[in-house]
């Protein structure tokens, strides 16, 4: 099996190699303390006052000490001047390691630190420990084993240290998980597994595949394919209830054996051993079971929104059609009004206004008027209001005032 990979190879290089200060940062760190410098200035070469002196920098800056040969030509030049030495005096082969060792141990005191040795490594497996049962990301671990080691003043190791307890930690958890499938996993849930990486008659993907991605899409048959996926994670899920909750991987468990499992090729999964198997395609089940849960959940919210989207076009659409149906009901009601209405006014007016005519005359003719059987056409128009809305009523009113 392969190592696991935690640091990148440039990610590893740069943790054990003193950083890249800049000027103002060079100032912090490599200036330090007038009781330092009296120490340093008792050392017989020069190349160990000015390693010193650079251990005392990078430590302060990172808690950690490295080889000289790592030491940066900045730095180096910058402690240099410091102590009124001529440049080009350093040579990291003078700078033995019985002197280092001697000068870190100094140093340590100094800041009230200790040093990295068997029994912190044990309290520190102990943590990694307690941190591999939550599964958190072997990156995460080891930053946080950092900080682990800071906060207890502890000077912290070169990464390899680092990384060889994190994998044995992890591997240890991962040994009691297998452990453990050995003796609760039933016949039936081992068929069941094993069946995932087997393909359906009619399909040349593996089932494990074609249970992997889900679909966004909100068309009818993607939803229902989406649908029948859920039915069967949701089948495997309680045939496998027994199995996750005996493993009690948690959330972060799940998700972090299922993303290996997402991650991978099938022929890769199928290459580990049987119990290591079982734990990611188990956790996988579990995993793909809550994503499918809130997959239909953001369809059945994105197909309501589309259809309050489609709803409220539909609505103004009616909308606009009713108000221009009533824009032409307003024409007929006013045209109406103006012939029989108004009209009649008109002439009734004319009739008054006659000088040729006797009153007797006028009353005649406006009787003549009234009884030309417009009543019909009121009554009409009443109709015609009465089944007019209020706003197009008011709009009738105010053009006839």
């Amino acid at each position: 099996m392969p190592r696991m990979r935690i640091l990148s190879s440039s990610e590893q290089e740069t943790f054990d190699v003193p950083p890249k200060f800049s000027h103002g940062q060079r100032k912090q760190f490599h200036i330090p303390p007038q009781s330092l410098v009296e120490v340093a200035s008792k050392l017989r070469t020069p190349s160990s006052k000015i390693g010193f002196l650079l251990l005392c920098g990078y430590f302060k800056a990172t808690k950690r000490f490295y080889l000289p040969h790592d030491f940066q030509k900045r730095d180096i030049a910058f402690v240099t001047k410091q102590l009124d030495l001529e440049a080009g005096v350093f040579d990291p082969n003078e700078y033995s390691e019985t002197t280092r060792l001697r000068h870190q141990k100094h140093i340590l005191r100094f800041y009230g630190f200790s040093r990295f040795d068997a029994a912190v490594s044990a309290a520190l497996a102990t943590e990694i420990a307690t941190m591999a049962q939550t599964h958190l990301k072997p990156r995460l671990i080891f930053d946080r084993c950092v900080d682990f080691l800071i906060q207890r003043r502890v000077q912290v190791s070169r990464s390899g240290v680092l990384l060889e307890l994190i994998r044995s930690g992890l591997q240890t958890h991962k040994a009691d998980l297998i452990d453990l499938m050995e003796t609760k996993l039933t016949a039936d849930a081992r068929s069941l597994l094993d069946g995932l990486f087997t393909t359906p008659e009619d399909q040349n993907r593996y089932r494990l595949t074609l249970l992997k991605k889900l679909s966004q899409s909100t068309k009818p048959t993607k939803i229902r394919e989406a649908i029948a996926d859920y039915e069967t994670l949701n089948t495997l899920h309680n045939q496998l209830h027994g199995t996750l909750a005996a493993l009690d991987l948690g959330v972060a468990g799940l998700r972090y054996y299922a993303g290996s499992v997402l991650r991978s090729e099938v022929f890769q999964i199928h290459r580990r051993e049987a119990n290591d198997r079982y734990i990611h395609a188990a956790a996988f089940i579990g995993h793909q079971f809550y994503r499918s849960q809130d997959n239909l959940v953001d369809l059945w919210l994105s197909v309501m929104a589309s259809f309050q989207t489609t709803a409220n076009r539909v609505h103004n659409e009616y909308l606009l059609d009713q108000r221009k149906a009533q824009q032409k009901q307003l024409k007929a009601v006013v045209d109406d009004l103006d012939s029989s209405v108004f009209g009649l006014i008109r002439d009734i007016r004319n009739v008054t206004d006659a000088e040729c005519l006797s009153d007797t005359q006028k009353v005649i003719d406006i009787r003549s008027l009234l009884d030309r059987g417009e009543s019909g056409a009121f009554e009409q128009l009443k109709g015609e209001l009465g089944s007019t809305p209020i706003n197009s009523l008011s709009f009738v009113l105010a053009c006839a005032s």
